[in-house]
């Protein structure tokens, strides 16, 4: 209820209510206001082993959203590295995401880099036709074709956590 969809400095689609649908992407904080998803996934006992596998028991979560892709005006997330859009310089928090919705090839599931954590925060480009800011279109198709592409497919309920120096993307909902 107190989310809000992301803000579009750009604004590539107009101003119109349809325009402002196809591009919603995101709830932002709304987990916190969750009970349900607050106590059973983020700070539930097997969410809370992993961090504290990762980070011991100092940790912070730092963002927290819900992303929206319906089918057909379901926008992509560009390649990046969430350290690196974070502009912070941390390089150790790791990130954790439960699909609500089945996540498959043909409706925009994950894309990981696979060994894209063992490089640098890259710095992320802001292309004209960006949503945000992204890693350099020309470096993520060298690594593509040096370590391939896998394709984080998901049934509902499912979890998967990443460093977050890798290199990530998730394609439009085309179904």
């Amino acid at each position: 209820p107190e989310g809000r969809p992301d803000t579009d400095p750009m604004d590539p689609m107009g101003d119109s209510p349809e325009a402002k649908s196809a591009r919603f992407r995101k709830l932002g904080n709304f987990c916190v206001l969750s009970p349900l998803i607050w106590h059973t996934f983020q700070t539930g006992e097997k969410m809370l082993a992993v961090a504290r596998y990762f980070l011991g028991d100092n940790i912070l979560v730092k963002f927290n959203s819900v992303f929206v892709k319906p089918a057909r005006t379901g926008s992509p997330t560009p390649w990046h590295q969430d350290n690196g859009l974070w502009r912070d310089g941390e390089t150790g928090p790791f990130n954790a995401w439960m699909a609500l919705d089945p996540a498959t090839r043909e409706n925009g599931c994950m894309q990981f880099i696979p060994g894209s954590h063992k490089t640098e925060i890259v710095p992320h480009v802001l292309y004209a036709d960006s949503i945000h800011g992204e890693l350099p279109r020309d470096r993520v198709k060298e690594m593509i074709a040096r370590h391939g592409v896998h394709h984080q497919e998901m049934a509902p309920g499912d979890v998967v956590c990443w460093h977050s120096s890798l290199w990530h993307y998730s394609p439009a909902n085309p179904s």
